[in-house]
């Protein structure tokens, strides 16, 4: 499209200069030179516009093609890059106003009796020809992506990750936006994170160990014991794996001392129980004295160097209800 613009156009202003050339009497040789301006002048004006009006031509359709989903993301990437028609652009405008008036002068040829004749003609040709065609053709269409990432930056600021940005160009302004979704995401799955890991985790978890407990022995009473290890750290959650094996689980030191916990249940509790951490201890406050908690001694445990200090139920605490038990 652009290539056929481009072409078109300095055949049609070259025949339109040679026209102009005949009927005002030009001679032979003057045709040629007329043709060769018309020429210039049709490339550098297709130039100016040709790229940016190919973009805002396409954007609406592909808006509806694309709609709210990552189809965008994945266009190919058109080369020049945006910074390069940029550049292009402005160097044909340059030109072409150049052109433009060195002919106009030629033709007034009174600019030496008149200086501000030729301030009022470069305001004219400024403001009729230069801010429509630079401003409003050259620059502005393209430059909605940088508007769409700027009114998303804003969104994301104020706590909304709901509206992905759309993906419309294929140049080096599309890739940007498009490199702004997966960040969106990742930033939606951190809150989502944030959000399921409850304040009174460390009750929560107690709860629902008491919860397990107390239904593993409703049910299989001695026939199945089994032992569980409480704590409270720093953790790494999210998907682990390929995209066709992707598990979601967390890692750290913190899970790994839960499990020398739950073996510690073995020594202990003779393969059943519950043990929480010193971490978990603090954690649980007020809450601690209600379970009726108690030192369970220092321990040693595959893997670590210093003896962990954990806790048991000082006595049968009553099972709390599942509800309230929380995940």
């Amino acid at each position: 499209m652009i290539a056929a613009g481009v072409g078109a156009t300095a055949v049609g202003f070259a025949a339109l200069s040679v026209a102009s050339a005949v009927i005002a009497g030009a001679g032979a040789s003057q045709l040629i030179e007329y043709a060769l301006l018309g020429t210039a002048t049709g490339i550098s004006l297709v130039l100016i516009v040709v790229h940016s009006w190919a973009e805002g031509a396409l954007r609406p359709v592909r808006l509806a093609l694309a709609g709210n989903t990552a189809i965008g993301d994945s266009l190919p990437r058109s080369r020049p890059t945006f910074g390069t028609w940029s550049s292009i652009s402005l160097i044909a405008a340059i030109f072409a106003f150049s052109v433009y008036g060195a002919m106009l002068a030629a033709a007034l040829n009174r600019g030496h009796e008149t200086p501000v004749l030729v301030l009022a003609i470069g305001c004219g040709l400024t403001l009729g020809i230069g801010v429509p065609i630079t401003l409003g053709a050259a620059f502005s269409p393209p430059l909605r992506p940088i508007r769409d990432l700027a009114e998303g930056t804003e969104r994301v600021i104020a706590g909304d990750y709901s509206q992905r940005l759309p993906v419309v160009q294929d140049d080096d302004l599309g890739a940007l936006a498009a490199s702004f979704n997966p960040m969106q995401a990742g930033l939606t799955e951190r809150r989502r994170l944030h959000a399921a890991f409850v304040p009174n985790h460390a009750d929560a978890a107690l709860r629902t160990a008491l919860v397990i407990d107390r239904l593993v022995a409703e049910r299989f009473g001695d026939e199945l014991r089994i032992g569980i290890g409480i704590n409270t750290g720093v953790v790494i959650a999210g998907g682990l794996g390929t995209s066709d094996r992707l598990h979601y689980t967390i890692i750290g030191d913190t899970v790994n001392t839960t499990q020398r916990l739950e073996s510690l249940t073995r020594q202990l509790f003779a393969n059943t129980g519950v043990l929480i951490g010193h971490a978990t201890y603090l954690a649980l406050g007020e809450y601690a004295e209600e379970f009726s908690l108690a030192p369970a001694g220092m321990h040693a445990v595959k893997g670590r160097a210093e003896q962990l200090q954990v806790y048991r139920l000082a006595a049968k605490a009553p099972a709390p209800d599942v509800a309230r038990a929380g995940p």
